[in-house]
């Protein structure tokens, strides 16, 4: 992956790697992660930033890129989630906590998400030795659970459910395709006979074919024309199996996934058994009632996002009577009632009522808490869970709302907030979690003092700099800012006394929903040729420029490095990094991946 992205600047590196999966199909890392029951490394993502101490997991912030492998539950960089690596924050094992409680052949939703889906299908097999589980467990007979039906979770009006491959009925196939939009994914899975226990392992396994299909792909949508052709990819080379357990990929070895989920399974006919409590924070709404009902008809798309909808992203998107409302602690919102009206609430039904079945952005991923099966339900699913906004989908592409600052004291009297090119930080933004760090340029030694002010001057955070000295990158003698404790999501500005304050910047959850768009901006905006580069095309009208190089349609290489060679037409090309040096590999594959991405999508580049 990262080779490919040494294309036409080094400055478009890091910004192009969000799009250079795209380009090279065979080595690329389609991303993706169990979400219920809940994976280990889900667990990590949700709720690592928000818990301390014993039985908390440090929190994992690329949790849908485990397509490695120490043993059975994946890992991504050099951490495990296999048993003897799943720890703590202490460094202690973490408790087994089960995400569910089963019988013995139940039939369970077990829903999954492909932040990049590169087509293929999932299969789930369990074993009934918790943190003892091993490769030979999960790939005896008996351990896979069986595919059942697809609830078609997420698509337009009309996607079909995938149907059970009658030749492979461990394999739930994926729909959607390579670029259809299709994120989130419901099937039901029946857990196998005879495997039960207080600590079984589900292990979940993405298997990816876009780069071979996998043995049985061909027959599988022969058998079923009603499929869309791009739900696969004919004409490539069929995989190979058994694959390497270690994640190895190679060009008839596809790229996998693993993930690792708790649940207890009872033997048929005795109690449930006794699980250990799971050490989530306490629900903060009520939940809407889970359904296995795939057959609804799908109804139109509305122009305001429903009770229940992840309003993230549109922060007063919801329908009349609803508020988008913060339902965690990293700022995710969800469209719930609002309360705060003048008229009198009708009093809340006692179960919360399932939200309709609509097109709309797809409800947010839950959490299953562990309760008995109720008998009346014929699937067995955990109990309705509290919702969990996705932290991954971003249905609007709009940029992040951030809410007014929620801290309650200010402090102190504010230093005058007069702009100061002195006083810099991250104008992107910060994450909430993530680490914050300003920069003030100031040659003294001795400790300087600031404050972070909020959008209406308030001050919410203050300090002393830590004197840095020179900083040999930028010419600067530096100070260092730390305001990492600050999560209050809002706007902010960095002030320093007798210095200034830094430009305007935001905490949010998320902040990069335009970066593929912006990395693909920039294939324009440097280009070079004949042709001037408009503003309307542009992320800012103000980048506009006359034509670079409109001439240079026989350029002659540079002197001494290719003796005898022809002249170069260089016109559309991309110069390198800050220079006009254009070079043959960084030009052919910035020219293969735009031509590669529009043989992906066409219907991407209409224009």
């Amino acid at each position: 992956m990262w080779a490919s992205a040494n294309i036409a600047s080094k400055s478009a590196i890091f910004a192009l790697a969000s799009i250079t999966f795209l380009s090279t199909p065979s080595f690329v890392a389609g991303h993706g992660f169990l979400e219920s029951p809940r994976s280990r490394n889900f667990l990590a993502h949700e709720d690592g930033p928000i818990c301390s101490g014993a039985g908390c997991p440090p929190a994992e912030y690329c949790h849908h890129c485990l397509n490695l492998n120490d043993g059975v539950c994946g890992k991504f960089g050099g951490r495990s989630f296999d048993g003897g690596s799943w720890l703590d924050k202490t460094g202690g094992e973490m408790p087994w906590a089960s995400e569910g409680v089963y019988f013995e052949g139940d039939e369970i939703i077990v829903r999954s998400y492909l932040d990049t889906h590169h087509n293929g299908h999932m299969e789930i097999r369990a074993c009934n030795k918790g943190n003892a589980c091993g490769v030979a467990d999960f790939e005896a007979e008996g351990s896979a659970l069986i595919f059942v039906r697809d609830n078609v979770l997420e698509g337009p009006a009309g996607t079909p459910a995938m149907p059970p491959d009658e030749n492979y009925p461990e394999r739930g196939m994926y729909a959607g395709g390579q670029g259809g939009g299709i994120k989130f994914f419901e099937f039901v899975f029946r857990l196998p006979e005879g495997m039960y226990g207080d600590e079984v392992l589900l292990q979940w396994l993405y298997i990816t074919a876009n780069s071979c299909s996998p043995p049985g792909y061909a027959e599988y949508f022969a058998a079923h024309p009603e499929l869309p052709s791009s739900y696969w990819t004919p004409g490539v080379s069929t995989c190979t199996p058994p694959y390497p357990s270690d994640g190895t990929r190679g060009t008839t070895w596809p790229e996998r996934f693993y993930n690792c989920a708790e649940i207890s399974v009872s033997q048929s006919g005795t109690s449930s058994p006794t699980v250990s409590p799971k050490p989530t924070p306490a629900p903060t709404t009520s939940s809407p009632t889970d359904s296995l009902n795939p057959t609804l008809p799908p109804v139109s798309t509305p122009s305001c996002l429903l009770e229940w909808a992840d309003c993230t992203y549109d922060w007063s998107g919801c329908c009349d009577g609803l508020k988008c409302t913060q339902v965690n602690e990293a700022g995710w919102g969800t469209c719930l009632v609002d309360t705060c009206t003048d008229e009198d609430p009708t009093p809340p039904p006692t179960n919360a009522p399932t939200p309709p079945v609509t097109n709309a952005p797809t409800p947010p991923p839950i959490v299953p808490v562990p309760t008995n099966p109720p008998t009346s339900n014929p699937t067995n699913a955990p109990s309705p869970p509290s919702p969990t906004p996705n932290p991954t989908s971003n249905p609007t592409n709009q940029p992040t709302p951030v809410p007014p600052p929620t801290t309650s004291s200010p402090i102190g009297s504010a230093f005058p907030a007069v702009e100061s090119d002195k006083v810099r930080v991250n104008q992107v933004g910060y994450l909430r979690y993530a680490s914050k760090i300003g920069v003030i340029v100031d040659s003294s030694t001795s400790p300087l003092e600031w404050q972070v002010q909020d959008s209406v001057g308030s001050v919410i955070l203050a300090g002393d700099s830590d004197p840095f000295g020179f900083d040999d990158a930028s010419g600067d003698d530096v100070h260092q800012v730390d305001f990492s404790d600050l999560t209050d999501l809002g706007t902010y500005k960095l002030v320093v006394n007798g210095i200034g304050a830094s430009l305007e910047f935001a905490i949010a959850p998320s902040l990069y929903a335009d970066l593929p768009h912006e990395a693909m901006n920039y294939f324009y905006f440097h280009r070079m040729g004949p042709d001037e580069i408009l503003g309307e095309h542009l992320i800012d009208e103000r980048y506009a420029r006359d034509a670079l190089h409109p001439a240079d349609g026989a350029v002659p290489p540079y002197p001494g490095w290719c003796e005898g060679c022809d002249d170069f037409d260089l016109l559309g090309s991309w110069a390198d990094a800050g220079d006009f040096g254009v070079y043959t590999v960084n030009h052919a594959i910035s020219a293969w991946t735009l031509l590669n991405l529009h043989e992906l999508f066409p219907e991407a580049f209409v224009d």
